[in-house]
């Protein structure tokens, strides 16, 4: 967690209303999700979520991008903060630059693969979502006072990296 360190915390109830409580840990959990995650619902949209829905939706077409060279994918580990956590696969930064230095031509033709056939594999879009409490907030029982970070799996940050 970047150099720091933290209490644990074990999540117990959120408050669900006046005088209302979770009961345990699969409704406090859901209670979580309803307030980070909530219905993707395109009703009473305004102008601006409906242009950026239709863009998303739009497939974009852009020419062939050039393909890594070995020196981009050296340049883009370099340039990563090794104090920032892995994701569920528990790789770190370091142990992707240690196999690059070993396997550099393999470790970029993998990159570059995973350009031409334009595919991000599942693995790297595996990501662990962890609640943390808001710097200064008091009342633990209230969802607000928590904000969620993902911690994704070190394939997925460097994939994102590399495109272009």
């Amino acid at each position: 967690m970047a150099g720091k360190t933290r209490n644990k915390l074990t999540l117990a109830t959120l408050k669900t209303g006046y005088n209302k409580y979770t009961t345990d840990i699969r409704r406090t959990i859901i209670q979580l999700l309803n307030h980070f995650v909530p219905e993707d619902c395109e009703e009473g949209e305004d102008v601006h979520h409906i242009r950026v829905r239709r863009e998303a939706e739009a497939p974009v077409h852009t020419p062939n991008d050039a393909e890594f060279t070995r020196q981009e994918v050296q340049s883009a580990l370099e340039g990563f903060d090794t104090r920032k956590a892995p994701g569920e696969d528990a790789l770190s930064i370091e142990i992707l630059q240690h196999v690059f230095r070993c396997f550099p031509t393999t470790f970029t033709e993998i990159y570059k693969e995973s350009l031409r056939r334009e595919h991000f594999p599942n693995q790297w879009k595996i990501s662990m979502i962890l609640s943390i409490v808001k710097a200064g907030k008091e009342g633990l029982d209230e969802v607000e006072k928590y904000r969620p970070i993902s911690l994704i799996n070190i394939g997925g940050k460097y994939g994102k990296t590399t495109n272009r």
